[in-house]
């Protein structure tokens, strides 16, 4: 009888991002289609292909990256095909620790569009001058990345997604600098409320779980629809953006150009009962006491408390 040899299994990988698509066409059908073509080709039965896609290559733990690692370590397969090395990472650490487990194991990395690594100092030295380039591009578009925010700040635009009472939106203004193309403006629903917020803690009547509790009711909430927890709230109330500044990194812009949400004078009551309720801790009491936090000793310096006997 005749027997028909097994193929061995490769997995292929795949991953994109909008910019690789946008400059180089490299959606995911078409990685998908050219690893099972170079699979085809090189004697591979495709066990499946993993698609990472919208995960930056920055990042060394990746859901399609590590059932790859699992499958490798359990010798479920010989090969891994994937378009080139940088679809595997932008991180040189990530790139080598990844290339170790490849040799250790006995795995073939086949790469579509360069030469594949082979277990060999020569190879290995060209291996890593690729993950060096792949670490550079990554830095170097972060390094654009925050060059832009640094320059909207400075210019007096918030430059990433603004906290709960603001919404990005387009300017109006056609002949406005590239920088000031996208601004922020108060978000109809939950900008009042951020307003009566500051406006109802600045009483001293308020505590922040109260405010939490009833803004939440109000309907507030994070831009992923979320309530805000008392932290949060904590965050906002000390967030200087709603009096009209703008803060990115070490830039501080006091001049920011969208509309702002309190006064100043609003905003310093707010900041000095902050700095006096329990010393800025954050803790609901489980009673509340006549007096408590009101009363101090006069020898000690303490706040007065009450407990149940």
């Amino acid at each position: 009888m005749n027997h028909k040899k097994e193929k061995p299994l490769a997995v292929g990988y795949v991953r994109v991002s909008s910019k690789d698509q946008k400059d180089d066409g490299l959606s995911l059908e078409v990685q998908e289609k050219l690893c099972r073509e170079r699979a085809e080709r090189d004697g591979y039965d495709l066990l499946e292909i993993l698609d990472d896609g919208g995960i930056s290559g920055h990042k060394a733990e990746r859901p399609g990256l590590n059932h790859i690692r699992n499958l490798i370590t359990t010798k479920k397969i010989e090969a891994v095909i994937t378009l080139a090395s940088d679809r595997m990472f932008r991180n040189e650490r990530a790139h080598i620790e990844f290339m170790d487990l490849i040799f250790e194991n006995d795995i073939r990395l086949i790469y579509i569009q360069q030469a594949s690594p082979e277990n060999n100092a020569h190879s290995k030295m060209s291996d890593r001058m690729h993950a060096n380039i792949n670490q550079y591009y990554r830095d170097q578009i972060s390094d654009k990345v925050k060059s832009t925010l640094y320059a909207k700040t400075e210019a007096g635009y918030f430059p990433t997604i603004p906290p709960a009472g603001y919404v990005n939106t387009d300017n109006p203004d056609p002949n406005v600098s590239r920088v000031g193309r996208k601004i922020i403006v108060p978000d109809p629903i939950a900008a009042p409320l951020i307003t009566e917020l500051f406006r109802l803690y600045a009483t001293g009547v308020y505590s922040v779980y109260d405010l939490a509790d009833a803004m939440s009711r109000r309907g507030l909430r994070s831009h992923k629809g979320n309530p805000l927890s008392p932290s949060r709230i904590y965050d906002l109330l000390r967030n200087r953006i709603y009096l009209g500044e703008v803060k990115w990194g070490k830039v501080h812009n006091k001049n920011g150009k969208h509309e702002p949400l309190i006064d100043e004078a609003t905003f310093n009551q707010v900041q000095t009962i902050l700095e006096h309720n329990n010393h800025k801790a954050c803790r609901r009491r489980k009673h509340k006491w006549l007096l408590s936090g009101f009363v101090r000793c006069a020898n000690h310096g303490k706040r007065y408390v009450a407990e149940w006997h």
